[in-house]
């Protein structure tokens, strides 16, 4: 694993955390198969996977054709390439009992991961519960209402309505990444993520500045 100019081994039970925006980069470099699950926030991300599979099936890796396809692909789910991490070898293994495949059996790598997992979710718990979390959500929620407030006393209220937010403006989301969402309508990424995915229904008033970052002209 290379995370930000870093390089790190790992084994069964391990984890890895790769902020967003952060040059990063994987490789298996063992004679075995390996098998990891990696949670992606805010959504998008995934997509990645299946779509560079396509272009692989559609043209040969390697060729002009593949790379245009990839480069479209990149763009897509709003990837920079920046060329090949300087990966090492692969650490030992060692582990209570006697494995090639890591530093943890397959049962006390289960153990391992339940254990960070329930590690990380306290931490991330005392973060949202905290007063200066709390503070900021209640500033947003004052912040919001008072945007609605404003909306519904202006003339813009209703310019948009419900058939043409969902059948001409969520459809063209899917070109737009989440970072310029976020930004343009003053929510968080992964709001904004469910925004594109069309998982998440935005307030009206944000149907029409969504419709201009579509490129789609201006309601009456």
């Amino acid at each position: 694993m290379y995370v930000n100019g870093k390089l790190s081994t790992l084994h069964h039970g391990d984890m890895a955390y790769m902020p967003r925006m952060t040059p990063h980069a994987f490789a298996n470099l063992s004679d075995q198969p390996v098998r990891f699950l990696g949670p992606f926030t805010p959504s998008g991300f995934e997509k990645f996977f299946a779509l560079a599979a396509e272009a692989g099936k559609a043209h040969t890796p390697g060729t002009p054709e593949y790379a245009a396809a990839m480069q479209k692909v990149h763009q897509q789910v709003d990837y920079e390439p920046l060329g090949p991490p300087p990966f090492g070898k692969p650490g030992p293994s060692a582990c209570g009992v006697s494995t090639k495949r890591g530093r943890h059996c397959l049962k006390c790598g289960k153990e391992v991961s339940g254990e960070k997992l329930i590690e990380l979710a306290k931490k991330g718990r005392i973060v949202t519960l905290g007063a200066d979390a709390q503070r900021k959500r209640s500033e947003t929620q004052k912040r919001h209402e008072a945007a609605k407030w404003e909306w519904r006393n202006s003339s813009k209220a209703g310019s948009v309505s419900n058939e043409i937010y969902d059948t001409e403006i969520q459809p063209r989301l899917t070109s737009i990444t989440i970072a310029e969402i976020a930004s343009t309508l003053g929510v968080s990424e992964p709001y904004a993520a469910g925004i594109r995915s069309g998982r998440r229904r935005p307030h009206p008033r944000h149907w029409q500045i969504l419709a201009n970052l579509a490129g789609i002209s201006e309601r009456t």
